[in-house]
């Protein structure tokens, strides 16, 4: 028997995404926050979006895929991403 997945022990994968989205989670330029989307007076929306991701493989002999992923603020219309991080 071999056991895939140990609920008592974090994902490798899911621990590398959260190390990599260290601090994204608020707007390096205005300083909004990622849980606070809002519409403004003057009927735009304000607040950050994410989910979005960018990925691509690396390597020649032992192929790994990375990824990283990306947001917008919607109040200041800066964009970043996340550090890179091997998925799957």
């Amino acid at each position: 028997m071999r056991i895939t997945k140990d609920p008592n022990k974090p994902d490798v994968f899911e621990t590398n995404m959260m190390t990599a989205n260290i601090g994204c989670n608020r707007c390096p330029n205005c300083g909004e926050t990622r849980d606070h989307f809002k519409c403004l007076a003057n009927g735009e929306s304000g607040g950050i979006s994410g989910g979005i991701y960018r990925s691509w493989t690396e390597g020649f002999f032992r192929m790994k895929s990375m990824r990283a992923d990306c947001y917008k603020c919607y109040t200041c219309g800066t964009e970043w991403e996340s550090e890179p991080y091997q998925w799957c």
